[in-house]
């Protein structure tokens, strides 16, 4: 009996060594398991600080747009009042200066039709005669390219007659 005693803690010796050793095993992989999760986290924590800092940086650059956006449109708006104010200039200036070359006339901007559906477009003054005297075409248009000056006169308009009769 004393020999199976024996043999029996012999045998719980040797399974407690190899418990012994199986728990030392699992403590080394818990270890190498807590590293590898360590290191993930620390991984995911500096991809999600680069990810911050890249909104960061786009966040800025799209405030640095916005300012750049605003100052182009105080400029397309100051541009346009200065364009606003020489236009009115110039147009003031072109209907004083109709008015003391020939004030006795009225100026319009007209279509003449010439072979068909081309249209020499020109500025004419009618003068109280009924005349068209040109005084101005569109630099290259039809009217332009056809030959038509400044002071020549339109006698007729589409087979019409300008003139009322007995002038001339």
């Amino acid at each position: 009996e004393i020999d199976d005693l024996k043999w029996d803690l012999e045998k719980m010796g040797e399974n407690i060594r190899k418990m012994v050793g199986d728990k030392k095993e699992l403590n080394e992989t818990v270890t190498d398991l807590n590293k590898i999760l360590l290191d993930a986290e620390h991984s995911r924590e500096e991809q999600l600080w680069m990810k911050n800092e890249e909104i960061h940086k786009m966040k800025m650059a799209l405030e640095e747009k916005e300012v750049e956006n605003e100052s182009l449109r105080t400029e397309v708006q100051k541009l346009r009042e200065t364009v606003m104010t020489k236009v009115k200039t110039e147009q003031g200036i072109v209907e004083k200066t109709l008015q003391k070359v020939e004030p006795e006339t009225t100026s319009r901007f007209v279509d003449v039709n010439k072979k068909g559906s081309e249209y020499l477009r020109v500025c004419v003054n009618i003068t109280d005669d009924h005349s068209l005297i040109v005084y101005n075409i569109v630099p290259g248009g039809p009217a332009d390219l056809a030959g038509m000056k400044a002071g020549d006169e339109i006698l007729s308009v589409n087979g019409t007659e300008n003139r009322k009769e007995g002038s001339g």
